[in-house]
């Protein structure tokens, strides 16, 4: 490696660690890297940009891919749990005898991505294409479809605790509950109803 690719190196792990030490995201980007990856866990991947990496065997734990490329990777028998897929190309991708549990595919693009053998237990595929997807037999009682934007209609003291909650940046900053300010995100709102009640939910949110 030339020196001047070294200056560049050096400069950009500069500029990753200041991010880090001021809290801002990293941003993730490699391609045709040959090496295995292990895994991941407790990880929000903004804007994560990936292309044929190998993710074989991999354990991911608790990680939200959003605005990401993950195109032509690898997770042959990998073992998602509590992973969240949001707005992410997964275009090619190979999923082959994975293991999903806990995990939301939400405006997802599958076009070609590989699912034969795979296991899912509570997986929600929320307005997403399953057409273009290879070998996704989608099994009713494991996996939930929801295409129709939710109608709900939340009881005052929940709307409230929820936009308050709006003002908590580390909750507010990942537009999980929230659009904006003033918008919430029934999408994700709805999946919490199906488990718990209002009253229990606004008493959650308060405390």
């Amino acid at each position: 490696m030339g020196r001047g690719k070294l200056k560049q190196k050096r400069k950009s792990k500069l500029k990753r660690d200041k991010r880090k030490e001021q809290g801002k995201i990293v941003r993730f980007t490699l391609a045709n890297f040959p090496k295995k990856f292990k895994g991941l866990k407790d990880k929000y991947a903004y804007q994560s940009n990936m292309h044929n990496l190998v993710f074989k065997d991999a354990s991911l734990e608790n990680v939200n891919y959003r605005s990401s490329i993950i195109t032509n990777c690898n997770f042959r028998n990998a073992k998602l749990i509590g992973v969240d897929f949001i707005g992410v190309n997964l275009k090619n991708t190979n999923f082959q005898n994975a293991i999903f549990e806990n995990v939301i595919f939400f405006n997802v693009n599958l076009k070609g991505t590989d699912f034969k053998n795979a296991t899912f237990k509570n997986v929600t595929f929320i307005s997403t294409n399953l057409k273009k997807a290879k070998n996704l037999i989608v099994d009713t009682e494991n996996i939930k479809i929801l295409n129709q934007y939710p109608n709900i209609n939340l009881k005052p003291y929940l709307k409230d605790a929820l936009l308050n909650l709006s003002n908590c940046s580390q909750i507010y900053k990942y537009h999980t509950l929230h659009v904006n300010k003033t918008k919430l995100n029934m999408w994700f709102i709805s999946l919490l109803l199906s488990d718990y009640s209002q009253s229990d939910l606004s008493r959650g949110f308060k405390a």
